[in-house]
């Protein structure tokens, strides 16, 4: 059953629990900017063009229409919104990539674009050069599991703020 979003631009930050034993995410008010109300305009539109469309799955009982998308976004962090930004709140991303295969939209099949090693090759274009490698592959590591824990790896080392958050998440995700 939907949970109706109505704000579409989220802020939350991490706080220590009331134990002081681990990190808890809380939503934060903040104030309304026109970069802000931007954002929320562009959520609206779309989700007005989701709803301009049935979006179906074999198993789902209910197709989508904009009453019950709610796709918003959030922002972690940081009250000058410039971390995060992700999107949110639509049912296949929740579904599983094979789930997701099984789509449609207005009767018709859909294909999702996979872009192999996005994150370093942008690094890479950054520098003015092209890496035509796999970028989670090291010699020697060559079972498949050893390629998801070594591109886990890189992605925190790319996302996080320091070196100790990085081998913080690192370790966290691999365990």
């Amino acid at each position: 059953f939907p949970v109706t979003i109505y704000e579409v631009v989220i802020l939350r930050e991490k706080f220590l629990s009331p134990t002081g034993k681990k990190k808890v995410s809380k939503y934060v008010p903040y104030s309304d900017t026109p970069q802000v109300e931007q954002w929320r305009q562009e959520i609206r539109q779309y989700r007005g063009v989701l709803g301009a469309h049935t979006i179906e799955h074999p198993t789902r009982k209910a197709h989508i229409k904009a009453s019950n998308c709610n796709a918003y976004r959030v922002f972690n962090g940081s009250s000058t919104f410039d971390k995060g930004g992700r999107l949110y709140g639509p049912w296949w991303q929740q579904i599983s990539e094979a789930e997701r295969s099984r789509i449609t939209i207005d009767k018709k099949a859909c294909v999702e674009l996979d872009y192999k090693n996005y994150q370093v090759k942008l690094l890479y274009a950054k520098l003015g050069t092209e890496y035509k490698k796999d970028a989670y592959s090291i010699p020697g590591y060559t079972d498949s599991n050893d390629r998801k824990i070594l591109k886990k790896i890189m992605l925190c080392m790319l996302n996080a703020k320091d070196k100790k958050t990085a081998i913080s998440a690192a370790l966290y995700e691999i365990s």
